[in-house]
C-alpha cells in the first residue's frame, strides 16, 4: 500500500461521474482529499464518499469563490489543487514521494499540463507547456481574479517543473469547439463591460493571425489532423469572442460620437449652468431641521442605492427616528402630493423602489415618505412623524434640499462612467465626485482594471475623501425560499436601467442561459408581456426564469404559468462602512 504524504487534495465538482474516479485514483497518495460539490445531480457525491474524499456541499457562486472555499477545508499545509478531469501522472506521483516537506525552501510549485484528445496527447498547438501553479503552502495561497480567470496567487518564491498534469477535457470535436464557444461567450461579457471595443474587421483579423500564430509559429501542425482542428477551432471561438464583444458596444464608437458627442455637449451645459445656479443663490437650496443623508451616484443604472439605503436605515433606526425620502418613480404620486407608505401600498402605486424598501423594512421603525418633491416630503415627515434623520434616496442630484452628508456609489462593473448622457451613463461630470463625503465602490471585486481607473479619478478629484468598497452577493429564491441554480437552463427577463449588469452578475453563478429578454426601466408587466416571457421559456427550453425583486415586485407571482427564481441583492461587507457612518453622523448631533 503506498504511503499517505500529507498533502490536502482539493477539487470542485458537478457533475462528474464520469471523470471523478480516475482523478482521485490517481490522488491516492493524499493524506486527505477534499471535494466541494455544488449540487450534483448524477453519481458525483456517491463516487467521492466510496474513495474516501471528505465531500462539502457549496452553492455555486464562481470558480475563484468556490476554489478558495475548497483550500479552507484542507487541513495540511502543503495542498494540491486538481480538476475532475485531471490526472496525476507517475512522474509527478514520484517527485511527491522524494519531497521534503520539512525542508522545502520554495512555497509553490507549477506543472506542465499536457491535454489529451480523441487517442492523443496534444504537445503542441499553443496548448502545451500549459503551466498551472497547483502545489503550494496553504498559508501563502489565495484564489483571486476573475471568475473565469481564477488563478492562485502565492506569497513567496515558486518554480517551474518540467513534471507534465494530465489533462482530459474533451470528448469529441464537438464537445471542444462547444466549450471553446462557452468561454469565449463569458471573456466576450467582461471585456464588453470593462469598455473594451471591436469591429467585424477585427474580428475576422483576430481569429486569422490566432489560427496562423497557433498552427504555424506554435507548430501545431506537429499534431496531426488533431492539430488543425485544434487551431482551427481555437480560430473561431478568437473571432466569435470579438464578434461578441462588437454586438455588446454596438453602435461603434465612431457612430456614437457622430450620433451623441453634439447632444453630450449640450447636456454637460445645461448641468453645468443648473449647479452654478445652485452655487450661487440663484436657486433656493432648503435647510430642514432634521439631518439629511444623501445616497446617490453620477451614474443612469442601478449602482447598489437601494441595499446600501436600507442597511443605513437599519444601522441609525434604534437610535434615531428615522423616515426615507423617495421620489417614487413611475408611480401614481403626482408631483407635489405626499404619500405616507402604508403595509398595504402596492408597487404600482408607490413605485417598485418604494416598495421594496417598505417590504424590506415591515418589521423596522423606519417611515416611507414618496413625494418627487422631497422638501416638501422631508417636511411633513419631521411635522407629521417626528422624524430627526431622512435619508435621501437617489439624492445627488437633487440640489434643492440641503445635505448634512453626502454619499455617492460608484459601479465598479459600469465601463461609461467617463462619459456624459447619452455617450455614456453619467448624470454629471465625474469631477462632481468632490461633493460626496463619503464615496462607496460597490460591486468592487467584479473588474480590477475599471476599480482601478475610478480610484484614479477620485484621487484626481477629491484624494482625501474616504472611500469604502462593498462586494456583491446575489442569491437566489424561489417560493420565497432559497435555491441553487448552478448549471440549470435558465430565461432571463428584467426591466432595469442597466440590463447588460445584471447579466453579467448572473455569469458568476454557472447558469446556462438560453435567452434574455430586457424591457423598459421600471417596466410594468401585463398579461401581454407575461405571455411573450413564457412562450419565449418554452422555445429556448429553459427549465425556470430569473428576475430581480424590483421586477417580481410587480409580479402577481401566485399566478404565473412558469417557474421563477428572484435574484435578491446584498452587500458582503458592510460592517466597516456602517461604524463609519454612525460615528460620523454622530459628530452631527
Amino acid at each position: 500500500m503506498q504511503k499517505k504524504l500529507p498533502i490536502s487534495a482539493f477539487i470542485i465538482a458537478f457533475n462528474e461521474e464520469n471523470k471523478l474516479k480516475e482523478c482521485l485514483q490517481s490522488l491516492s497518495f493524499c493524506a486527505e482529499i477534499i471535494v466541494v460539490d455544488s449540487g450534483s445531480t448524477d453519481q458525483t457525491v456517491q463516487i467521492a464518499n466510496q474513495m474516501g474524499a471528505k465531500v462539502f456541499f457549496r452553492e455555486f457562486t464562481g470558480y475563484t469563490e468556490q476554489k478558495q472555499y475548497a483550500l479552507e477545508q484542507c487541513n495540511y499545509e502543503w495542498v494540491l489543487s486538481l480538476d475532475a478531469d485531471e490526472r496525476i501522472s507517475p512522474e509527478i506521483n514520484r517527485f511527491f514521494a522524494s519531497f521534503d516537506f520539512d525542508k522545502a525552501v520554495l512555497d509553490g510549485y507549477e506543472f506542465r499540463r499536457l491535454h489529451y484528445f480523441k487517442g492523443q496527447f496534444i504537445r503542441h498547438s499553443g496548448l502545451y507547456p500549459d503551466y498551472k501553479l497547483r502545489f503550494f503552502r496553504k498559508s501563502k495561497g489565495k484564489f483571486k481574479g476573475e471568475n473565469i480567470h481564477e488563478v492562485v496567487e502565492v506569497e513567496g518564491k515558486t518554480s517551474k517543473l518540467p513534471l507534465d498534469l494530465l489533462h482530459y477535457s474533451w470528448k469529441d470535436i464537438k464537445d471542444y469547439l462547444q466549450k471553446q464557444i462557452a468561454y469565449s461567450e463569458r471573456v466576450a461579457q467582461n471585456k464588453a463591460l470593462a469598455g473594451v471595443l471591436s469591429n467585424p474587421v477585427m474580428a475576422v483579423l483576430r481569429g486569422q493571425f490566432t489560427f496562423f500564430y497557433r498552427y504555424f509559429v506554435r507548430l501545431g501542425f506537429l499534431d496531426g489532423w488533431l492539430g488543425f482542428v485544434i487551431c482551427l477551432g481555437s480560430a473561431i471561438a478568437t473571432c466569435y469572442k470579438y464578434l461578441k464583444i462588437w454586438e455588446l458596444s454596438f453602435p461603434s464608437p465612431f457612430l456614437q460620437g457622430i450620433l451623441f458627442e453634439p447632444l453630450s455637449q449640450v447636456y454637460n451645459f445645461v448641468i453645468n449652468l443648473r449647479l452654478k445656479a445652485y452655487q450661487l443663490g440663484l436657486c433656493k437650496k432648503h435647510k430642514l431641521s432634521a439631518k439629511v443623508i444623501s445616497i446617490g451616484n453620477l451614474s443612469v443604472g442601478g449602482s447598489g442605492k437601494t441595499p446600501l439605503t436600507l442597511a443605513l436605515a437599519e444601522a441609525l433606526s434604534p437610535k434615531y427616528k428615522v423616515s426615507i425620502l423617495i421620489r417614487g418613480y413611475k408611480s401614481q404620486i403626482s408631483k407635489n402630493q405626499i404619500h405616507h407608505v402604508k403595509p398595504e401600498d402596492t408597487a404600482l402605486k408607490i413605485g417598485d423602489e418604494a416598495y421594496l424598501l417598505a417590504k424590506a423594512l415591515n418589521k423596522n421603525k423606519t417611515q416611507i415618505i414618496v413625494s418627487p418633491n422631497r422638501v416638501l416630503g422631508g417636511q411633513f415627515a419631521i411635522d407629521n412623524l417626528g422624524s430627526e434623520v431622512l435619508i435621501l434616496d437617489d439624492g445627488f442630484q437633487y440640489l434643492r434640499l440641503h445635505r448634512d452628508l453626502n454619499i455617492c456609489l460608484i459601479d465598479c462593473s459600469d465601463p461609461h462612467l467617463q462619459k456624459l448622457l447619452p455617450l455614456g451613463s453619467l448624470r454629471e461630470s465625474f469631477s462632481q465626485i468632490k461633493r460626496a463625503n463619503f464615496i462607496v465602490l460597490t460591486r468592487a471585486d467584479y473588474n480590477a482594471v475599471l476599480k482601478q481607473k475610478y480610484l484614479k479619478l477620485i484621487q484626481k478629484y477629491t484624494p482625501n475623501t474616504p472611500v469604502y468598497e462593498l462586494k456583491e452577493n446575489l442569491y437566489f429564491t424561489e417560493n420565497g425560499q432559497k435555491t441553487n441554480l448552478s448549471h440549470k437552463k435558465v430565461l432571463v427577463f428584467c426591466g432595469l436601467g442597466n440590463p447588460r449588469q445584471f447579466v453579467f452578475s448572473l455569469n458568476k453563478h454557472n447558469l446556462q442561459i438560453q435567452k434574455t429578454l430586457f424591457y423598459p426601466d421600471h417596466f410594468a408587466y401585463d398579461d401581454k408581456s407575461i405571455e411573450q416571457i413564457y412562450k419565449q421559456l418554452q422555445n429556448c427550453e429553459a427549465e425556470i426564469a430569473i428576475t430581480t425583486s424590483k421586477d417580481a415586485s410587480k409580479l402577481n407571482l401566485n399566478n404565473l404559468p412558469f417557474r421563477l427564481a428572484i435574484a435578491n441583492l446584498e452587500f458582503s461587507n458592510l460592517d466597516n462602512l456602517k461604524i463609519s457612518l454612525q460615528n460620523e453622523f454622530g459628530n452631527l448631533f
